[in-house]
């Protein structure tokens, strides 16, 4: 009995960093090409609208021109957000148990 307890534990594990991944990537997949526009605009030094920018990107490079950089940034981001709201369910997961075991004895 206890062992299966222990395997749901890192099977909640593993599902708990996967959705905090995929909820991160999630994130990034559609803000991405507004945060790569920000950046591209904050680099420029002639004022320009962001309409030019979106116009120019698309012109130049077309739609994957939006999602320059984005591979290294989504693998950051998953693995970020994976740790970081994984593991706040795993530790919660573990106060929770401690707790109820040393309530019981």
């Amino acid at each position: 009995n206890n062992n299966n307890n222990n395997n749901k534990n890192k099977n909640n594990l593993w599902v708990s960093f996967l959705s905090g991944g995929l909820a991160g990537g999630t994130a990034t997949t559609v803000l991405y090409p507004v945060e790569f526009l920000r950046t591209r605009m904050a680099l420029c030094f002639r004022s320009k609208t962001i309409h030019e920018f979106i116009v120019k990107t698309l012109h130049t490079d077309g739609i994957a021109g939006l999602y320059q950089g984005y591979g290294i940034a989504i693998a950051g981001v998953f693995l970020y957000r994976g740790l970081h709201l994984g593991g706040y369910d795993a530790m919660k997961t573990v106060f929770v148990n401690n707790n109820n075991n040393n309530n019981n004895n």
